[in-house]
């Protein structure tokens, strides 16, 4: 039998440069907010949605505002639906710090410790959100490991 992880609906985005680094951390939360709402309903006799799950990688290049945008994507997480984040790269540990523990999964710096958690934590029915920049990071690979799985 395939393994859960191929049977969860994964959403990728991850960037290879922001061109304006607040724009883009505005971008991971509209992202978030679509993804949201597209998984909300099934309405179109797609199965139901069993978990919402965000793997959220840092953002780069935002100098000294890095502190206070990553703890700024707190509030939309909140409000998103989501159930379990999981974040990559020193700079989440900001938004862990604003994040009830009972949301958050476990915090990586290698994309593969990520994928392997990811891997035998996906049932199927999950929704994955897979967000973040790769931009000096391996987060980018997280897609490709987990359908290696």
């Amino acid at each position: 039998p395939a393994h859960p992880a191929a049977h969860a609906a994964v959403a990728h985005h991850a960037t290879a440069h922001a061109a304006h680094p607040v724009l883009h951390a505005h971008a991971i939360v509209e992202r978030v907010q679509q993804w949201m709402s597209r998984a909300g309903g099934g309405g179109s006799g797609a199965a139901p949605v069993a978990r919402r799950i965000a793997m959220l990688g840092r953002i780069v290049n935002l100098d000294h505002a890095a502190e206070a945008m990553h703890r700024s994507l707190a509030a939309p997480l909140l409000d998103s639906g989501i159930e379990h984040v999981v974040t990559h790269g020193q700079e989440m540990r900001w938004l862990r710090e604003e994040m009830p523990a009972s949301m958050l999964g476990p915090h990586f710096e290698s994309a593969a410790d990520a994928a392997g958690y990811l891997g035998a934590f996906l049932r199927d029915g999950d929704l994955l959100l897979v967000k973040g920049d790769r931009d000096r990071s391996d987060f980018g690979d997280i897609p490709e490991l987990l359908q290696k799985l």
